[in-house]
């Protein structure tokens, strides 16, 4: 046997061994981009529900927070720091209104993201074959990514037939298939093992990070309550009413002040 044959059997088989790892990292990285959709689907649910129920009151407070740093500047004209208190007021109010406003401007959702087996199992199929970190180059990346985020929508959206008609269009596109060679193939493997190894590590960061969370912790805890019965976004609401009537009793008295100053 050449040398040549020797070298070829060698690329095969190390092509063989590196298809077989690229499976097993592929296997696992459509298993955590899937973990990683469905908290990130959870997570929107729940904050939506948030804001529905505690958000909307917290917009009302701040916009009568900003209106009695709007009297206090009327009262204390030379007073910078009164005067800036106010302008940061009025604007984090327009801040909360706004997220407020898009999200009364939504349908009414669930109040949590259930995904069911079936749509999971579609998913994992769609992420184990579109990744983009499977990408051969960057336009490839690039296509993929833009496939990937309509996957992603879909399945929050639990819109299995639009999932089922992104497969069949990538099944049938023709960047489904490419003819190499041994030496080609095995370079674009070692390339795609290393970037799901990145994505791996990336996808891990940000699952921590999004369990870490102010959201995901109130996420949690309005769970357990529930396991208990207690209604904690309720709990939450019922205060920031309390803290509505105070504040307008407040700015009244201002108000009231401004009247008799006249």
């Amino acid at each position: 046997m050449s040398k040549i044959e020797i070298s070829h059997t060698d690329d095969e088989q190390e092509l063989k061994d590196k298809q077989a790892e690229l499976i097993r990292l592929k296997t696992r990285l459509t298993k955590l981009e899937l973990d990683l959709a469905t908290l990130q689907a959870q997570l929107h649910a729940f904050e939506v529900r948030y804001i529905r129920s505690v958000g909307v009151l917290y917009s009302e407070l701040d916009e009568i927070n900003a209106q009695i740093a709007e009297e206090l500047a009327r009262i204390h004209p030379d007073r910078v720091e009164v005067q800036n208190q106010a302008q940061e007021a009025r604007a984090h109010a327009r801040e909360t209104a706004e997220t407020v406003g898009e999200v009364r401007k939504k349908p009414e959702e669930k109040d949590a993201f259930q995904p069911s087996d079936e749509i999971k199992q579609l998913y994992r199929k769609l992420a184990k074959q579109i990744h983009p970190d499977l990408a051969s180059d960057d336009d490839d990346r690039s296509q993929r990514n833009d496939i990937m985020a309509e996957v992603n929508r879909a399945y929050e959206d639990g819109n299995i037939e639009r999932l089922q008609q992104i497969l069949h269009e990538w099944k049938t596109s023709p960047e489904a298939i490419k003819g190499e060679t041994i030496e080609a193939r095995l370079a674009r493997i070692v390339l795609k093992i290393e970037r799901v190894r990145q994505r791996l590590t990336a996808i891990r960061l940000e699952m921590e990070s999004l369990t870490q969370s102010r959201l995901h912790e109130l996420k949690i805890k309005v769970e357990k309550g529930e396991i208990l019965g207690r209604d904690v976004l309720g709990e939450m609401a019922i205060r920031v009413r309390k803290f509505i009537e105070d504040s307008k009793l407040r700015l009244e008295k201002l108000q009231n002040t401004q009247s008799e100053d006249l």
